[in-house]
């Protein structure tokens, strides 16, 4: 289990979200996945593979305008999260648990991006 707080913006807020989401599949009977495909006619499919979800971020990424949609992946999702959750402070070990990472594993640092090279930037400020 992943503890997650509810969102600021009810558009937006993954609990919300997903309890309405489960709302649905209960009420059309769907028991099990909660990531499933869902047809032009409504009607629910099998669970997502990791390559169909890859393939809806990349939609997303290309929706949103973002440069190079193709470069996204579910992969990013996880990269996003921990690197927000960085840059507004969160300390690492929290950071490694919710992500459910080994504590002590170098990985999680490699999935922090920084927000800002500049303002994040290790050289700033040292005089040289």
């Amino acid at each position: 289990m992943c503890p997650l707080p509810y969102g600021q913006w009810a558009d937006t807020c993954p609990v919300r979200v997903t309890q309405q989401w489960l709302d649905v599949l209960t009420s059309r009977g769907a028991r099990a996945a909660v990531l499933r495909g869902v047809d032009r006619n409504g009607h629910f499919r099998d669970r997502l593979t990791a390559q169909s979800i890859d393939l809806r971020v990349k939609a997303a990424a290309e929706a949103a305008g973002l440069d190079n949609p193709d470069s996204y992946s579910a992969h990013s999702l996880r990269a996003g999260g921990t690197s927000a959750a960085a840059d507004a402070g969160r300390s690492m070990l929290a950071i490694a648990r919710h992500g459910r990472w080994v504590e002590t594993s170098p990985v999680v640092h490699g999935y922090v991006r920084a927000a800002d090279m500049w303002r994040d930037n290790p050289m700033r400020g040292l005089g040289v």
